[in-house]
């Protein structure tokens, strides 16, 4: 298994949508900083959360606020990622 955790600032307002299916679907711009002093760095990773959490981040989850993402990742199996607020 591997793991990605993942802590940064959200870059933009969030975006709430629905799928065709009324799925809703949430897309967040978080913005991780790599390194320090000169050589700092700032990668912008896309986060997509889906359902009731999806609707409850369109709510709870504004631009600047410190968000923190958590993925697992196995061989041929699809990635499960988790949020969770950092205020």
């Amino acid at each position: 298994m591997n793991q990605v955790n993942l802590i940064g600032r959200v870059g933009g307002e969030v975006e709430l949508r629905y799928t065709p299916a009324g799925k809703a679907v949430t897309s967040i711009t978080l913005a991780v900083d790599d390194g320090w002093g000169e050589a700092k760095k700032t990668a912008w990773v896309g986060v997509t959360i889906w359902g009731p959490t999806a609707e409850l981040a369109k709510k709870a989850v504004q631009k600047g606020d410190r968000l923190g993402r958590s993925d697992e990742r196995r061989v041929g199996k699809e990635c499960r990622s988790r949020w969770s607020p950092y205020h």
